[in-house]
């Protein structure tokens, strides 16, 4: 591939509701809840190809994507093609601020996290809420595989291969995901807090279907798989 831009564009997305994007729908319905009957505005960045949280949100919302790709596989009304490496992620849709937005598993496909969220808020009210979805790098599991010399899972060492995974079944050779920053949970709360962000609270998610992950979804989002952060923008300005 010749730019990120054309690696993302040809990376397949889930079309799966998986744990974290129902745990991102409950926040969303808590959300919703407490705001009454008003339609609320809802940005999903990094929609992915299937756009699939637009198939869950409440009709009466009014739903709007953005992600690398060109085109989505399931067309939907409001949707903008953005880069956002550098694109202009507030100036695509005219300023407009948006009560709920979504970003799911996108700032580990980011150079500079700092500025994805300083865009994030750029579309934010002092009302908003912000569900980033993000894997853990102190992962049980991983801590076990350094132990052992083999590479962390999350981590890719190569622009088009696993490495260092040894086996097929961790993901030796298969095709990478394009992950750029990998964080420990205590780490994304650090740069939500240097972005003056306010976390409202951190939610574990299980990728596989096995009784630790179970466990730990339960008591510790230091050793899950990943996480869901819960977080405001008291001081983003008021709606237009």
């Amino acid at each position: 591939m010749s730019s990120h831009a054309e690696f993302y564009a040809q990376v397949p997305t889930e079309a799966r509701l998986l744990p974290r994007l129902r745990i991102s729908l409950e926040e969303y319905a808590a959300y919703r809840a407490q705001r009454g009957s008003r339609p609320l505005e809802i940005l999903d960045v990094g929609c992915g190809e299937h756009a699939l949280l637009g198939q869950h949100v409440d009709p009466a919302d009014h739903y709007h994507g953005t992600d690398v790709k060109p085109e989505l596989r399931r067309p939907i009304e409001h949707y903008r093609q953005v880069n956002l490496e550098d694109g202009d992620l507030p100036g695509a849709w005219d300023g407009k601020r948006f009560d709920v937005v979504f970003c799911g598993e996108v700032i580990e496909h980011v150079w500079s996290p700092d500025r994805l969220l300083r865009q994030l808020a750029a579309c934010m009210h002092a009302d908003s809420l912000l569900l980033l979805t993000t894997p853990n790098l102190a992962y049980w599991i991983n801590r076990l595989l350094l132990i052992a010399g083999v590479s962390p899972l999350f981590i890719e060492n190569s622009a088009e291969v696993q490495l260092g995974r040894r086996l097929p079944a961790l993901g030796q050779d298969r095709t990478t995901q394009g992950h750029i920053r990998v964080f420990t949970t205590r780490a994304l709360q650090e740069l939500l807090a240097r972005e003056r962000f306010e976390l409202v609270r951190t939610r574990p998610y299980t990728v596989w279907n096995i009784p630790p992950d179970k466990l730990v979804a339960r008591f510790s989002p230091n050793l899950a798989p990943g996480n869901v952060f819960v977080a405001r923008k008291p001081d983003a300005p008021p709606a237009g």
